[in-house]
């Protein structure tokens, strides 16, 4: 898929040309991953959690919107997930790039359109536990839990933030962690020094000298 749009410096405009690049992707059958650059990788998740089965596996945001924490005491992040090749998918996509132009932000179209959908989780009546952010609890469980949104068809999986932590989670006493993608501040530099705090960083201190035509190896440490 070959895909371009003018960049005007928002962050609306980004979060809406990815929604259609993966449409695009889903409409030439591709199933895809997608990953932010500040989520860091550990160990592949891909062996074990982003996997072929359901239509959709996310990774656990924290309060954000706050709207649909309130009604389910947990919400969907979207900077790590996989989209399989599905129609409920591509249906899933079209509603959330239609909600977008309403919200221009996709973490909130996503997790509102499975709201208003009537997505029906499967879990245990009380979460294993739950973790504080701003002044407010989000519920979390140990293992995977299941949504069923009957209206699109659509399954999808929510991976457990001990798996891919937003936040440090203190249950993950023995660092079993396969992505970090913790809250860093916006600005590159403060992102860097903030990766540097929590020994994240894991490219070498002199990385700005390599040429353009290093690997990725040349910038291990």
């Amino acid at each position: 898929v070959a895909e371009s749009f003018e960049w005007r410096g928002q962050l609306r405009g980004l979060w809406e040309a990815r929604i259609g690049v993966f449409q695009a992707l889903l409409a030439e059958g591709r199933s895809f991953v997608h990953s932010d650059v500040d989520a860091v990788w550990l160990r592949n998740p891909l062996t074990e959690w982003l996997t072929a089965e359901p239509d959709m596996s996310f990774s656990q945001g924290t309060i954000h919107p706050p709207q649909v924490h309130a009604a389910t005491g947990f919400v969907l992040c979207c900077g790590l997930f996989r989209m399989n090749a599905s129609q409920a998918s591509a249906d899933f996509l079209d509603r959330v790039a239609a909600d977008i132009q309403k919200t221009g932000d996709d973490q909130t179209s996503v997790n509102r359109v499975l709201l208003e959908a009537g997505t029906v989780w499967e879990r245990t009546s009380t979460p294993d536990y739950r973790l504080q952010m701003q002044g407010k609890h989000f519920s979390c469980w140990k293992h995977p839990i299941e949504g069923v949104c009957t209206e699109l068809g659509l399954r999808v999986k929510l991976i457990p933030h001990s798996v891919v932590q937003r936040i440090h989670d203190p249950i993950d006493t023995a660092g079993r962690a396969y992505v970090k993608h913790l809250l860093a501040p916006k600005n590159a530099a403060e992102k860097l020094d903030q990766f540097q705090r929590d020994e994240l960083l894991f490219i070498r201190p002199d990385w700005r000298e390599l040429p353009r035509q290093a690997s990725v190896d040349d910038f291990r440490r």
